[in-house]
């Protein structure tokens, strides 16, 4: 993905989200979308995205609840999958529950 972006004139930064290679208070935005199932330290990364996100900024975390209809789906059949194989699926609490410890100050 990344040399496709390049070659269309997009700047590439690599990071991990552990440890994200920008200032405090960086970013109005963090946008995290199918990404929280595939992360091994999810409070880690949370903590790195509340780091960079600027006083009264927005974190939008689009995730495959692991309740829901496709959830379920995705959850029993990913041993049959390449991508899904190693994901953790979460519930909309699980979710709520690894954020609020971090965001309750906003």
């Amino acid at each position: 993905m990344g040399k496709v972006a390049i070659r269309r004139g997009i700047e590439v930064i690599l990071g991990i989200g552990e440890k994200l290679p920008f200032k405090e208070s960086s970013f109005d935005v963090v946008l995290m979308v199918t990404t929280i199932c595939f992360l091994d330290d999810v409070p880690a990364v949370l903590k790195e995205a509340y780091r960079v996100l600027k006083i009264n900024g927005h974190i939008l975390i689009g995730f495959i609840d692991r309740e829901s209809p496709l959830g379920k789906i995705y959850e029993a059949k990913k041993e049959e999958s390449d991508f899904y194989r190693f994901a953790s699926f979460f519930s909309a609490d699980e979710v709520g529950l690894h954020l609020t410890p971090i965001f309750a100050k906003l």
